[in-house]
């Protein structure tokens, strides 16, 4: 029997992101298959399973409660699938289908299974921008129709979102159009690709049509928000009349997820003319209610938008209150896509050095950010900030050559995104001759 569950064992290690050295890393794994299944199981069983325990023979009811785990009706449901759960043979699956130009029903079984497995996400993406780039739109439908994707990790999520948009990027803007029109419709495309590869650099141009395709298709409250919102990011950035646009609060506002409700604080708090206490209030309300809730995720996503409203808005008092009360969950998170906030937050800390007068610390701020690893689509965006950053610190240095480099960088950013409110950084940064 030991042969026929050694992979259902090294699946749910790879399941979990646990491997299991040491008799406490079951621990972690027993909480992980408690909150993610119906049935919990118990750590002894683990023990046995494991050989930190002389070892029996696992029961059914065992088996089934880490099959259910990995995603799957049962154990005999697994072991009748697990081909396609593995990475090799999901991909000669999927190029077995590509070269039919088309999908039937097996072939969406076997697809649905095999994204049981988080690693096969990035495979996945490539198998679609495969008739992305084919412009076979009937197939991408019946793709998006019949294959839900759900359940995936954020940082899985993204991944695919990224290398799907770029795909759209690189084809003919009318057939790319025509696509987003036709899938938009569907949740499971919406939100795991336009709804997530925000596109900051865009907002000027292709994704400002991705975004209309959006509204005029999507009656949810949640996806009409965010649309208002990155409307208004623009207007605001590229210094366009902003003052007039009124966004109201939707009522199932606290249902949403967290970066979208954090999107919306940092719109009144650009949209304010000073401080205000009250939106300031609501802010450090909902950060104890996610520590509250054991949840560092949803801090960190909640603040994704706050905080370089706040460095914008030169509101260093309140960015100091939030930094000193959230340090640990801002910045001691391990997600893939967290190093976009990580990169904010130590631009906001360089931000506090610098009004604190302490530039070698500033400077130490900017050296921890990694710019390279930043969600492609926020890249310029928080390139933007960290640049403004960099030439304050050149400029209170007196380090006329950085100061002229940086300058270029910075003004070369804003003619990209065309954000030109950064243009007074230009003005009041620069090191005269």
């Amino acid at each position: 029997m030991q042969n026929d569950y050694a992979q259902l064992l090294l699946d749910v290690q790879k399941k979990s992101n646990i491997t299991v050295n040491k008799s406490r890393d079951l621990r972690f794994l027993k909480e992980d298959i408690d909150e993610n299944s119906e049935a919990g199981i118990g750590y002894n069983t683990l023990r046995r399973l494991f050989g930190f325990l002389e070892k029996t023979e696992p029961s059914i009811s065992t088996l089934n409660i880490l099959a259910v785990y990995l995603g799957f009706n049962s154990y005999s449901s697994y072991k009748n699938n697990i081909i396609n759960y593995d990475g090799w043979y999901f991909q000669q699956n999927l190029q077995r289908i590509q070269s039919t130009n088309t999908i039937t029903h097996e072939d969406i079984e076997i697809i649905n299974f095999g994204l049981l497995n988080a690693a096969n996400t990035v495979y996945f993406a490539y198998f679609f921008s495969y008739f992305i780039e084919r412009n076979n739109i009937t197939t991408l439908e019946e793709i998006v129709k019949r294959i839900p994707y759900n359940g995936i990790s954020e940082s899985n999520s993204l991944k695919f979102a990224t290398i799907v948009s770029l795909s759209l990027y690189r084809i003919d803007k009318k057939n790319a159009f025509n696509i987003y029109k036709r899938l938009v419709k569907y949740d499971s495309f919406r939100n795991n690709v336009p709804l997530l590869f925000i596109d900051y650099s865009n907002l000027h141009n292709k994704y400002a049509k991705i975004l209309t395709i959006i509204k005029q298709q999507s009656k949810k409250e949640d996806d009409i928000l965010f649309v208002e919102l990155m409307r208004f990011y623009w207007k605001f950035y590229s210094s366009k009349k902003y003052l007039n646009i009124e966004i109201k609060k939707p009522v199932k506002f606290e249902t949403f997820h967290p970066v979208l409700q954090g999107r919306y604080y940092a719109y009144l708090l650009l949209k304010s003319e000073g401080r205000d206490s009250s939106i300031e209030k609501k802010i450090i309300f909902n950060c104890k209610k996610s520590v509250r809730k054991n949840s560092v995720y949803e801090i960190s996503f909640l603040l994704e938008e706050i905080i370089p409203s706040l460095i914008f808005k030169k509101n260093f008092a309140f960015l100091n209150e939030l930094i000193d009360a959230f340090y640990e969950e801002i910045l001691e998170m391990d997600r893939w896509s967290s190093k976009t906030g990580h990169a904010l937050s130590l631009i906001a800390m360089a931000n506090l050095n610098i009004e604190k007068d302490n530039l070698t610390m500033a400077q130490i701020n900017l050296n921890l950010v990694e710019l390279e690893k930043v969600e492609l689509s926020y890249s310029d965006y928080v390139s933007l900030f960290y640049y403004q950053t960099k030439l304050q610190i050149t400029y209170l240095k007196n380090a006329k050559d950085d100061n002229k480099k940086i300058k270029l960088i910075l003004k070369n950013l804003i003619e990209k995104t065309k954000f030109t409110k950064f243009n007074q950084a230009l003005t009041d940064l620069t090191i005269s001759s």
